[in-house]
Order: C-alpha cells, then structure tokens, then sequence
C-alpha cells in the first residue's frame, strides 16, 4: 500500500513538473537574456536540462573540430 502511494505521488510530480517546466523554462530564457548570462543549471533538480545558454558562447563545433584534430 505504501508503494501505491509513492509510486502515485511521484506519478503527480512528474505531471506537475511536466506542466509546468515549460512556463519556468521561458521565464528563465526572459531573465537570461536581460540579465546577460551565459548559462543557467537547474541544480537540485534531477535530470533537468540546461536552463538557458546563450548561443553565442556555444563553443560545441570548436570542440568538434579540436577533438578531430587531436584523433588524426
């Protein structure tokens, strides 16, 4: 019984984060970009995506192209 209960507790916070995320999601994108940070974590939460990071600073393709350069 206690596991029922449990298991349909953590079934009602995953709906209501699900319903949610989005809206908190776009007000952090609003603060963000005022603001001018580079990136916003979401810590405490688990397995939550990056908040925000701002495109401009994605270094992704540098990385890409040094990690090529290094296995030739």
């Amino acid at each position: 019984m206690v596991q029922d209960i449990n298991d349909e507790l953590q079934k009602r916070d995953k709906e209501i984060f699900e319903k949610i995320m989005p809206e908190i999601l776009k007000a952090i994108k609003n603060i963000a970009e005022k603001e001018k940070c580079v990136a916003i974590f979401l810590v405490g939460v688990p397995n939550a995506p990056v908040a925000y990071y701002s495109k401009e600073n994605d270094i992704t393709s540098k990385v890409i192209d040094e990690f090529n350069k290094a296995k030739k």
